[in-house]
């Protein structure tokens, strides 16, 4: 359990494959079921290695392949400051965001959650193995030195994000969550992949991470 802000953050899973939710600061929300088509992500699944070079691979290699909408998916990088009249954290929850991951077989699930300084929404994935992992974007007004310092225990990516997106492992589940931040002017986005049925999962959960993040920059 974290604080960040003087809110209670957990970062749990509930379940296997069920639920899993990164810097909670309201409440716990469950992953809904559904399914997905049949997808693979290129060269995600190598198998072993690290979870530092997991991470490190997830970063250094290049984007998925090319869409019309890759260019301004996310708002500029940088620091922003929640105390401004007006102030509202990215929707990564939008009609565009969703048409523009279902190329790359990400299927929204569920009811977007929209809050004061929260955005949520959830999606699943399944694999050409038919493996299924759920995925959450997120946006929060935490900027990214509090999730720095709520999770020391991450790493940065490498290559041209090495400043630029910050992984965290989950702990309760070892390795069944991979969770990427990066901090934009309207608030800091994070990615979570939450999936147990492969070998590596810190590598292979952090790889899916980076290059979505990586699509989306």
């Amino acid at each position: 359990m974290k604080r960040i802000g003087g809110l209670v953050l957990v970062t749990a899973c509930m379940g296997v494959l069920s639920s899993c939710a990164s810097l909670q600061g309201l409440s716990v929300r469950s992953h809904g079921d559904s399914n997905g088509g049949s997808h693979d992500f290129s060269d995600v699944r190598g198998g072993g290695g690290s979870v530092d070079s997991g991470v490190a691979d997830a970063t250094a290699t290049g984007k998925f392949e090319s869409s019309p909408l890759r260019d301004g998916v996310l708002p500029p990088l940088g620091g922003f400051d929640r105390s401004v009249p007006g102030f509202r954290v990215f929707d990564p929850c939008t009609e565009r965001m969703r048409l523009y991951v279902a190329d790359m077989g990400l299927v929204a699930t569920g009811e977007a959650k929209r809050e004061s300084g929260f955005r949520s929404c959830r999606f699943v994935f399944e694999s050409s193995e038919k493996s299924i992992a759920n995925v959450t974007f997120e946006t929060r007004d935490f900027s990214m030195a509090e999730v720095k310092d709520a999770f020391p225990e991450g790493r940065p990516g490498a290559g041209q994000y090495r400043d630029t997106i910050y992984f965290v492992i989950d702990s309760l589940i070892e390795g069944a969550t991979c969770t990427g931040y990066v901090e934009t002017k309207e608030g800091t986005f994070s990615i979570s992949w939450t999936e147990v049925s492969v070998r590596y999962p810190s590598v292979d959960n952090c790889k899916n991470v980076g290059r979505i993040m990586g699509s989306l920059l």
